[in-house]
Order: structure tokens, then C-alpha cells, then sequence
């Protein structure tokens, strides 16, 4: 396994092809080494990502772009920068959760900006007589942008505890 990054390089000399590749070194140094006699002007760099494994994050990473790559011995591809993007971020994110559940077996991976206490999924899991990782899950299902929305589920809960404090007190009545 070998630590490093993939990035996504562009050229304004080749309009609409992304070079994809792979260092353990400095992206910027790579783009850099690049600009030879062959290339009509400097690579810019426009998205980078650090891996577990950055040789199979890139063979995955040409594997999964295969239907667009311009050709079979070079690492171009003709494809929205979006895409590249999404493929990386998809690789990287099935690399850690594999080498968190092989080293860290019932922990779950949640993302640094909707971080939540691993008590408190803890105590909710107990609650709702679920495994935390299903929490975080249901928590993560209710993501809007850059926020957890949880006023849908909040008013359903409201409401059962509301009918259930009704049932009761029917019950006391009786």
C-alpha cells in the first residue's frame, strides 16, 4: 500500500481532456515536471486527493473512467472535471472504509463538518435498540446540504410521545 495522491490535471492547450494520475510527492511539483517539450503549456491542477493507496485509487480511478479515457496508453480522459472528481472522492472514501472496518470493526466513518459526539450515537442507538452505525446512517439520511434536518423525524417523535401521554392518561382515567 502506498500513501500519496491522485489528482486531476487540465491544460488550456487540450480543452475538455483531464490527465489523471498519481504521486506520493507534491501535486504542484508533479504539474510541474509534466510541462516538457511535448506540452504546449503547464498542467494546472484542479483537484487533488490523498489516499490510502494511491496506485490502486488511480487504477480504479482509470478503470471506472475507461468509457472515456482518449487512449488506451495514456492517462487522458475526455470527461466533466465533476465526474473525475466524484470517482475519486468515491475511491477514497471505499478505501478508508475498508481499512476502518478491517482495523476498527463497528466504528463508523462520519465526515469531520457533521461530527457528532460517538456518546451520544451511542446512547441513541440504545434508545432506539439499533447498532450506532444505523444511527449515523439514519442521521446522515437526513443531510440537507451542510445541515442535518431533523425536523421531520423530531415532529414524528413528537408526536407519538404526545399520544402516548394521551393513552395514559385515558388509562388513569379509567
Amino acid at each position: 500500500m502506498s500513501k500519496g495522491y491522485v489528482y486531476i490535471l487540465s491544460n488550456k492547450h487540450m480543452p475538455g481532456i483531464l490527465k489523471i494520475g498519481r504521486t506520493t510527492g507534491e501535486v504542484e511539483a508533479r504539474a510541474q515536471a509534466l510541462y516538457q517539450t511535448g506540452v504546449p503549456s503547464p498542467f494546472s491542477v484542479e483537484f487533488e486527493i490523498y489516499t490510502p493507496d494511491c496506485v490502486k485509487a488511480e487504477s480504479d480511478a482509470h478503470a471506472y473512467l475507461q468509457n472515456h479515457r482518449v487512449s488506451s496508453s495514456r492517462e487522458f480522459f475526455q470527461c466533466e472535471i465533476s465526474e473525475a472528481i466524484k470517482a475519486l472522492k468515491d475511491i477514497k472514501q471505499e478505501q478508508v472504509e475498508g481499512l476502518l472496518s478491517e482495523f476498527m470493526p463497528g466504528h463508523t466513518l462520519v465526515e469531520d463538518q457533521f461530527f457528532i459526539d460517538p456518546g451520544i450515537i451511542w446512547e441513541m442507538s440504545v434508545g432506539l435498540d439499533r447498532q450506532p452505525f444505523e444511527v449515523a446512517e439514519i442521521l446522515n439520511s437526513y443531510r440537507i446540504g451542510d445541515e442535518i434536518n431533523l425536523s421531520e423525524p423530531a415532529a414524528r417523535y413528537d408526536q407519538r410521545a404526545r399520544q402516548s401521554r394521551e393513552d395514559e392518561a385515558r388509562e388513569s382515567d379509567k
